[in-house]
């Protein structure tokens, strides 16, 4: 642990490198987002079959 000084300027380069781990980490998580994202389309999917029913829908939310 003797490098005080060095670990200064270290310091700076990891959070660079920091930054583009995340960006590199990305990816893979919106990977694993892809699966629920088509479920949330399966959920929105109902609401555009509502369409024509949209009024009936603002009354259901009305009486809420």
């Amino acid at each position: 642990m003797g490098k005080g000084s060095a670990s200064v300027n270290v310091e700076e380069d990891d959070v660079k490198n920091l930054e583009i781990v995340v960006s590199v980490q990305e990816p893979p998580t919106v990977v694993e987002e892809a699966p629920a994202a088509q479920q949330t389309v399966a959920a929105v999917e109902p609401p555009i079959n509502d369409g024509p029913l949209g009024p009936e829908a603002a009354a259901e939310d009305g009486n809420r």
